[in-house]
């Protein structure tokens, strides 16, 4: 039985990093209304809306609440031990594209047959087919990071 993790500081600073905050909310570039670190939905399941406004404080704690959830999926998805950094790097890349993309995903089924060179070098495969958003330039950087972590974290 593998040990369930929770995400390091590490994996907030990375997603904090590049989701940028906004206190005011905006339309994301898929027409979504966003606020703080992209939350779209707040913790009691409202749609983020035209004209909300959040302190610091309450986006940081909508981040929290939001990658506890992402971990607890990818804890549940991810059907053998990852290392700390690895597990981050999922749980981030998972927390901008979507859980529900992920659960989806050939990355996923790659990542439990641990054929980590595909993940590693899946921006060879065709990313660019798989996320048609402005999101790709992001998955490109998570996969870059990720070559890292998974070549040289394998177990």
């Amino acid at each position: 039985m593998k040990a369930l993790l929770t995400i390091s500081p590490n994996c907030l600073k990375l997603i904090k990093k590049w989701e940028g905050l906004y206190l005011d909310a905006y339309l994301n570039p898929v027409r979504i209304w966003t606020i703080g670190y992209s939350t779209t939905e707040y913790p009691d399941g409202k749609i983020v809306k035209q004209g909300d406004k959040v302190s610091i404080q309450q986006a940081k704690k909508f981040l929290q609440n939001k990658v506890d959830l992402v971990a607890d999926e990818v804890n549940q998805l991810v059907k053998f031990a990852l290392t700390q950094n690895q597990f981050d790097a999922v749980v981030s890349f998972c927390y901008n594209v979507g859980i529900g993309a992920f659960k989806d995903s050939i990355l996923l089924k790659k990542l439990n047959q641990r054929d980590y060179q595909f993940v590693a070098n899946i921006y060879q495969t065709g990313i660019r087919q798989i996320v048609k958003t402005a999101m790709v330039a992001m998955c490109y950087t998570w996969i870059i990071i990720s070559v890292k972590v998974f070549r040289y974290e394998e177990k």
